[in-house]
């Protein structure tokens, strides 16, 4: 029976490893690794995270420039949840950025961080959260010097960090649930286009994948970069300048006894190092023949790399000197009529006598139209005089001067007057 147990349980352990394995084939991943790079800055080593398996790893200089476009690895566009998984060594401090997404106008969409208290920069179609306000792993480091594992996990709107196959912690990110990456923008290994050469990555890199599937991160030990067999160490980078290798002792051509001694030379081929001995130093030798300058022949043509995408936008330039003054333009349409004004208000009404109207046309006191004094004494009566105006006589017989009511008969003198006088 405890063999039955057994044998279910193998069966089970078996459906689930297939089950996983099918899954990670299922995957659509951006291996930026994968064809193996090559190209300025860029150099395969043999001191990997594992030494002893049958695996390449890379080291990149500040000038090394490795990219993908995003078209080439997801077709039907960049996930908006993934993983990306790196096995890396970093080799210089501050926080470079060890991989960034671009879109076709190289604007920054994320960036994974490297060093002490590493920012996962993200920003969407809209700019969130932005690279203010991305979330910052702050109480973490990935080292350099050593080899590390670590996976971040892109998820609805948080960010999960793995690190040596541990969740370090899983912090929130605000963005839109459908960011819409640029299909057409390019994955750039070790650097941000448009940042100065000295923020660029310097390190060795094994593994660097980004996953359609936040889960991979998670399996990033089992899958993707498991762990070194038991007896096989992993390797560590000492930043500090390795001893000089040592030769072993011997006797010189006069049988001086020489060495131990330190040769400056970057592998020790020539023998193991040991423990200086007290020994006598013999007299320096002559110069030997110099050295030839033959250069090997030249390396054939490597292959065109991708387009790069195109640059960003220059600063508006300095205000240009004022222009010459231009031609005097021609007259321009008359103008439509105004609107009619609104009516003014009413005058004062001023009353005027008839004595005001006759001195205003006579330009002076009218005769006979003064105040009138006393009556005076009847005087005698007075020669006849000449033949008058027939109208006025004629008002005057009908009228009477001596009824006192000489104005009509003043009014129609003062108009024969001036009618003569005008003529």
């Amino acid at each position: 029976m405890a063999r039955g147990v057994l044998n279910s349980l193998v069966v089970s352990l078996a459906v689930v490893l297939l089950a996983c394995r099918s899954s990670a084939q299922d995957r659509n991943v951006a291996n930026l690794l994968q064809p193996p790079p090559s190209g300025q800055g860029i150099s395969p080593i043999d001191d990997t995270f594992c030494p002893q398996r049958e695996e390449t790893a890379y080291r990149f200089s500040q000038t090394a420039m490795l990219e993908q476009s995003v078209e080439t690895a997801f077709p039907s566009g960049f996930p908006n949840d993934f993983a990306v998984l790196v096995t890396a060594r970093p080799r210089a401090g501050g926080n470079p950025f060890i991989l960034t997404l671009h879109s076709a106008t190289g604007l920054l969409n994320f960036g994974v961080e490297v060093g002490k208290n590493p920012k996962f920069i993200y920003v969407d179609s809209r700019g969130q959260p932005g690279r203010a306000n991305s979330p910052v792993f702050n109480g973490t480091t990935i080292p350099e010097g050593e080899w590390t594992r670590f996976a971040y996990a892109v998820r609805g709107t948080t960010v999960s960090l793995y690190m040596n196959c541990q969740l370090i912690r899983t912090l929130p990110l605000e963005r839109e649930t459908e960011p819409n990456f640029d299909n057409k923008g390019v994955l750039v290994v070790g650097r941000e286009l448009g940042a100065p050469s000295s923020t660029n990555y310097q390190g060795d890199i094994q593994e660097l994948q980004v996953v359609d599937d936040p889960d991979a991160a998670a399996e990033l030990c089992e899958t993707y970069s498991p762990d070194c067999a038991p007896d096989e160490p992993k390797s560590v980078l000492d930043h500090r300048d390795p001893p000089p290798p040592v030769f072993p002792a011997g006797l010189g051509p006069d049988g001086t006894l020489i060495g131990p001694f330190h040769a400056p030379i970057d592998d020790a081929i020539f023998g193991v190092q040991q423990d200086p001995l007290q020994v006598m130093i013999g007299a320096k030798g002559g110069s030997g023949d110099a050295g030839t300058d033959a250069r090997g022949p030249g390396g054939q043509r490597g292959s065109d790399g991708i387009p790069g995408v195109p640059g960003r936008d220059g600063e508006d330039g300095r205000p240009g000197p004022p222009g010459m003054a231009g031609q005097k333009g021609r007259r321009g349409a008359e103008g439509s009529a105004g609107r009619v004004g609104a009516a003014g208000q009413v005058g004062p009404v001023v009353k005027m006598s008839w004595q005001y109207v006759l001195e205003a046309a006579y330009k002076g006191p009218v005769p006979g139209l003064a105040d009138r004094g006393d009556p005076g004494m009847i005087g005698s009566v007075g020669p006849m005089g000449p033949m008058g105006d027939p109208v006025c006589s004629s008002l005057e017989l009908e009228v009477g001067v001596l009824e006192d009511n000489i104005f009509p008969w003043y009014f129609c003198r003062v108009i024969v007057v001036l009618m003569v006088h005008k003529e």
